[in-house]
This record gives C-alpha cells, sequence and structure tokens, in this order.
C-alpha cells in the first residue's frame, strides 16, 4: 500500500490494554517499509492513538530519517509524559527496508543497550539513544484509544508517506536468529514462519479497500491508500 502523507490512512479500530496488538511485556513489531521523501516525520503505526494524551506505542520515521519508537503514560501530551527510542541508522529514499524493534518493558528501566533493539535489514549495530522525559518504562493505555497505520492524532492529525508491505505484532522479544530468518537476506517471505505461536497480529495489505489482521481474523479499513 502506497500512503499519500496527506490524508491517507488505515483504521485498524478500537485497542484497549487487552488487545492483541498493546504491547505492554516483551513484544515485537516488525514490517517492510519504503520512504519516497526524506527529512519529514512520518508516522507509521500507532496502537492506541488519542487526541489529547501519549499512549501506547508509536512507530516513525523522524525528520532524522531514523526510524523510532514512542511509548506514552496516557496522562497527556507533554515530553514528560512520552519516552522515545531511536534508531542510530540513517534511511535513504526509495529504498526496501526491512525493521524489527523489540521490546522489554517488563525490565525495570529501559535500557538503550539490551532492552530495546532496532534492526534494519537485520543489522541492529546502530546505536540507540532515547529521548523524552517520562519515567515509565512501559506504556499506558487508553481505553478509547484507537489502532492506526499511517496516522497519529496527539494535537494536530498526522499522516505518514510512505509504502508499507506487511506489519506483524509479536508477544516476545525476537532475538537475532528471529530476525535473520524474517529478513531472508532480503528475499520476502510469509511472517508466519517465524515464531508463529508468538504472532499475535499480522496484517497483509493485499488490496485497497481492507487489511486483514490474519492472525484475529479482523479487518481494517483503508482510507486513501492505493494498492500496488
Amino acid at each position: 500500500l502506497d500512503f499519500d502523507g496527506v490524508n491517507d490512512y488505515i483504521d485498524l479500530g478500537g485497542t484497549t490494554s487487552a488487545s492483541p496488538i498493546s504491547v505492554a511485556g516483551n513484544g515485537s513489531v516488525a514490517f517492510w517499509i519504503n520512504f519516497p521523501v526524506l527529512g519529514t516525520q512520518e508516522d507509521i503505526f500507532y496502537n492506541n492513538s488519542q487526541d489529547s494524551n501519549y499512549s501506547g506505542i508509536l512507530i516513525a520515521k523522524g525528520t532524522d530519517n531514523k526510524i523510532s519508537i514512542t511509548w506514552g503514560d496516557a496522562a497527556g501530551a507533554g515530553e514528560s509524559n512520552r519516552e522515545t527510542m531511536i534508531s542510530g541508522t540513517v534511511l535513504e529514499a526509495n529504498k526496501w527496508y526491512f525493521v524489527v524493534i523489540g521490546t522489554n518493558f517488563e525490565s525495570s528501566r529501559v535500557d538503550r543497550n539490551s532492552n530495546c533493539k532496532i534492526w534494519i535489514n537485520g543489522d541492529a549495530s546502530g546505536n540507540v539513544t532515547n529521548s523524552g522525559e517520562s519515567d515509565d518504562n512501559a506504556p499506558s493505555y487508553s481505553p478509547n484509544g484507537v489502532a492506526y497505520i499511517g496516522r497519529e492524532t496527539v494535537g494536530t492529525d498526522a499522516y505518514g508517506r510512505f509504502k508499507i508491505k506487511s506489519l506483524a505484532v509479536y508477544n516476545v522479544f525476537l532475538n537475532q536468529d528471529n530476525v535473520n530468518s524474517l529478513y531472508n537476506s532480503g528475499n520476502y517471505i510469509n511472517f508466519t514462519e517465524v515464531r508463529l505461536d508468538d504472532l499475535v497480529a499480522y496484517y497483509k495489505f493485499n488490496n485497497n479497500k481492507r487489511a486483514t489482521d490474519f492472525i484475529n481474523n479482523q479487518s481494517g479499513k483503508i482510507y486513501g491508500a492505493s494498492y500496488e
């Protein structure tokens, strides 16, 4: 699916802390993505978006062209209400990347060296740095949040410009061997071939109307994004 960055997005429906995609302990998110332009913020996946608070997790590409994961305390929209971990790998335009973000929110404090990793094409060597001032070591979830691909609604609505092929959520912190298997030397494979028992959501974007989660047999509605 190709998102124009203006008003294209997928509505995956309402979420709470009990939703399958509401990562709270060990968890990982994996996806293939391509960015046509650089230097702008592109919001990719928000599993509990709210109008006035940072809640759940938000995955994005920043203006520095690096992938990040942000989690919020569901109590406000300031820097003190969120924590962000940022990959050290600078992305290029019009290039496909396989991204895996692994987290361990069960630790007393998310440590950027061991408890949060961002793999780009199977490589996690880029340093992960942190931003934000939240003291929370895990995301909090609003009971009235909404999950989106390509959109976030904290303050002014923002939309991401990118192309994406499949997105999966696991309830484990994937290891290097898992990531290597999923990346498959850059040759796309079905994500169900790796740790299927730990796969809690798997969206394959095979048309421009519905985004089906093949694990939960649920569909998200696609708004505007075009199928290629």
